[in-house]
């Protein structure tokens, strides 16, 4: 974990009532539900980033990465919650009754525009720092 759980709460964009979850009732090991939530999140952004190789990169960078994969994270799980949301149907008319729901199409481009970010910053990173730290001479 690069960031703290209280910067990620801020800085994730969501409470934890768009998730059905609270964050003030402590549960048995003494965290809320919704900082058990997040320490999953990132948890996977963690894996995340070990899988791809960029543990090594710049803090500020994996900080800022870490952001980016707890909200895919968040992205899909939202997207779990918000399949059969009643808050999302809406009358049309008196005869209809439509809903508006992320499609799976757009869901995976939310997700994969957050991941893409994600590399992105880490690989531009790691590759200015291969620019700077290693010097050819012939």
């Amino acid at each position: 974990m690069y960031n703290t759980i209280e910067d990620l709460k801020v800085l994730c964009g969501k409470s934890p009532d768009d998730f059905g979850m609270d964050d003030s009732t402590l549960l048995s090991d003494g965290k809320t539900q919704w900082t058990l939530f997040l320490e999953s999140a990132s948890e996977f952004a963690l894996m995340k980033v070990r899988a791809w190789g960029f543990e090594n990169a710049d803090i500020s960078k994996l900080k800022q990465a870490e952001v980016y994969l707890v909200k895919a994270y968040l992205s899909r799980e939202f997207y779990s919650q918000s399949i059969n949301d009643v808050a999302s149907i809406s009358l049309v008319g008196v005869q209809s009754v439509t809903m508006r729901k992320t499609s799976m199409e757009e869901l995976n481009s939310i997700i994969k525009g957050f991941v893409d970010a994600a590399y992105n910053l880490l690989q531009v990173t790691v590759v200015s720092d291969v620019g700077r730290d290693y010097v050819l001479v012939v």
